[in-house]
């Protein structure tokens, strides 16, 4: 069962509750994540040219991250693959799960953790 992330909380157009989940339980489980707002953190494996979609590698197993929408409006930079990655958004209907980002403040970079 997921957890609800403290850190997570914030204004989105989800009325859902976030939850911080691994990779790894959203690819065995996928329908019980289905249209549930969720938040992940890993390495970017690699990117799409315009930087609208990258695949994110949590330690746990690997998801796809679609920016839609609001997040289109800072897409990720060129030679983001190996950084490290906060994404909050919703669990798609897709085979294998991706989530789908669509306000700009629902992913960010962040520091690598020693």
């Amino acid at each position: 069962m997921p957890q609800e992330s403290v850190s997570a909380r914030q204004e989105t157009r989800w009325p859902v509750p976030l939850v911080q989940v691994n990779v790894d339980a959203l690819i065995a489980k996928p329908d019980s994540y289905l249209g549930t707002v969720v938040t992940v953190k890993g390495t970017i494996l690699s990117q799409c040219i315009r930087g609208c979609r990258f695949s994110l590698d949590d330690g746990t197993g690997v998801v796809n991250i679609e920016l839609l929408d609001e997040a289109l409006e800072e897409v990720l930079m060129k030679g983001s693959v190996g950084r490290v990655v906060q994404v909050t958004g919703l669990v798609d209907q897709t085979a294998p799960p991706r989530i789908i980002v669509e306000d700009r403040g629902q992913w960010n970079y962040v520091a690598k953790e020693d």
